[in-house]
């Protein structure tokens, strides 16, 4: 069993929900009044030569898909993992951009 297995495996004995998959791989999602997310924050802590890499390295693609469901469902609440290396300009623009959706 892989370690993701074994999260999963906690995360449906410790609450009366169900892993749905890799949320790369979803697209279809149900509505619903919270989101809650997280990201890794290595992308924005890391440094890969003289600073992070931000959006460049891989594992930052996560937010957006997080910002995918959240364009796509409009819940009513977000929660999200919050880190003082999220505060980039990058995730001020995001934030930009979905506040002028409203």
């Amino acid at each position: 069993m892989c370690i993701r297995d074994r999260a999963r495996a906690i995360y449906e004995m410790n609450s009366d929900l169900t892993v749905a998959g890799n949320i790369q791989k979803i697209f279809e999602v149900p509505e619903h009044d919270v989101l809650t997310a997280g990201f890794p924050c290595q992308p924005f802590t890391e440094k890969s030569g003289d600073r992070p890499r931000g959006f460049r390295d891989p594992r930052a693609a996560l937010f957006w898909h997080i910002v995918r469901i959240l364009r796509s469902c409009r819940p009513k609440a977000v929660s999200y993992t919050h880190l003082r290396a999220h505060e980039t300009p990058e995730h001020l623009v995001c934030r930009l951009l979905l506040e002028k959706k409203k």
